[in-house]
């Protein structure tokens, strides 16, 4: 067996809930491989579970047994500092923020400035928030290598920063670490809505119905839509970080609750179908002041899903998800209209 070494750092330990506490640090692993654009981590011809994370908590559903073709492999010698992961594979704004920078926090610790790393194996940012987190990073360019579906790395000493958290729940250190990280340093040059609406009217799923009622009504509690893809990554930091009420339908753009100041109203639209408690987590250790709306589901599985679950290898999960939030019983409107009169 390759020798395979753990090491706590500062961060390691972190208690959620009175629960027991997990174990965070960085290993390394002799002789380790990468496989794939999920880059599962491999010893000894063996996947290691711990490190090779998918939305599906199987192991034997992972997707590097399916695969049917690789790259060549290449060797790196040296020390590899693998970032690639399946978060960051989705370059899903909230998958890159809250998944997979608080890493960052851990590797940071014991190579602070990179200079022991030879090489850095991670995914290629494919969306201009993401450009804006890698240069907030300051990573080395010149030792980076991008990882694909085709990843085939044999790595003289792989060096993995475990997962911090995996069920949407993410610890107050790497909270405001994503913040500390992530904020601009210059103040908005003109003064923001106060009262804002996240429209997912050009996403492809949860968008609220029917639209032209629902922001008549939001509107007169002086609510502006804003569409996120229209404002750069700085606008959308600093949005968030002067409003003081935000509606939203469940989506990566509530990420950005993470520059809320303390006391925000916070209201989270979902279908019964797909109902994540990823950002009312984010809310609570913030100090937010959150509540959420959930709607029957017009979603029909063969499989039952719980509301509030946290069971990302639901088999029908991009069915659910894909469900848009319409406001069509009574309590529906009378849930909405009572949040809008607290405020």
């Amino acid at each position: 067996m390759k020798e395979i070494r753990f090491h706590k750092t500062h961060e390691a330990t972190v208690t959620k809930s009175g629960n027991k506490s997990n174990e965070h640090g960085v290993w390394e692993i002799k002789d380790g491989q990468v496989l794939g654009n999920t880059a599962a981590v491999v010893s000894d011809n063996k996947l290691l579970k711990e490190l090779s994370y998918e939305f599906t908590d199987q192991t034997q559903k992972h997707s590097i047994f399916s695969q049917i073709v690789l790259g060549k492999r290449f060797r790196l010698e040296g020390n590899v500092l693998l970032l690639a992961d399946q978060f960051s594979a989705t370059g899903n704004l909230m998958h890159w923020s809250i998944d997979w920078l608080p890493r960052l926090a851990v590797i940071r610790e014991k190579y602070p400035n990179f200079d022991e790393v030879d090489w850095i194996v991670a995914h290629r940012p494919t969306t201009k928030y993401n450009e804006y987190l890698f240069d907030q990073l300051a990573l080395p360019i010149d030792k980076i290598v991008w990882a694909d579906f085709k990843t085939n790395i044999d790595a003289e000493t792989l060096i993995v920063p475990s997962p911090i958290h995996l069920q949407g729940d993410p610890p107050k250190w790497a909270v405001d670490y994503v913040k500390d990280t992530l904020s601009p340093n210059q103040t908005s040059p003109e003064k923001d809505p106060s009262r804002i609406y996240i429209s997912r009217e050009r996403a492809r799923s949860r968008k609220v119905q029917p639209t032209a009622e629902f922001e008549a009504l939001i509107e007169k509690y002086g609510f502006q839509k804003i569409i996120l893809e229209d404002l750069d990554p700085i606008q959308q930091i600093q949005l968030f970080q002067s409003t003081e009420a935000i509606i939203a339908p469940h989506g990566a753009g509530l990420t950005h609750l993470i520059h809320c100041r303390r006391g925000t109203k916070v209201l989270e639209l979902f279908s019964s179908a797909y109902a994540y408690i990823c950002y009312a987590n984010i809310a609570k250790t913030l100090d937010l002041d959150y509540r959420h709306i959930v709607v029957d589901s017009k979603v029909r599985t063969t499989v039952p899903f719980e509301p509030f679950s946290t069971n990302n290898g639901h088999p029908e999960l991009s069915k659910l998800m894909s469900d848009n939030i319409e406001l069509t019983e009574t309590r529906d409107w009378d849930s909405l209209n009572e949040f809008l009169e607290t405020l």
